[in-house]
């Protein structure tokens, strides 16, 4: 199992993705990396729309192995 963590200035890298307030898994990298270019997809297009000063660092973000499903 995968999780996408987060960097944070006080507690560094987090899994922070949730749905339903459970943090999501991804069975695969694949599947974990199209979650984040989705992420990115979205804040581009705020961005471009003025609701972002920034956009997001993509550096940020990684990918996390967590160890196999029991």
């Amino acid at each position: 199992m995968y999780v996408v963590q987060t960097f944070t200035e006080i507690d560094g890298w987090v899994n922070t993705w949730t749905v339903d307030d459970v943090p999501e898994t991804f069975k695969t990298v694949d599947q974990a990396m199209k979650a984040i270019d989705s992420f990115f997809e979205d804040v581009m297009e705020d961005y471009e729309a003025g609701y972002l000063d920034d956009p997001y660092d993509r550096g940020d973000y990684r990918i996390k192995f967590i160890g196999d499903q029991a």
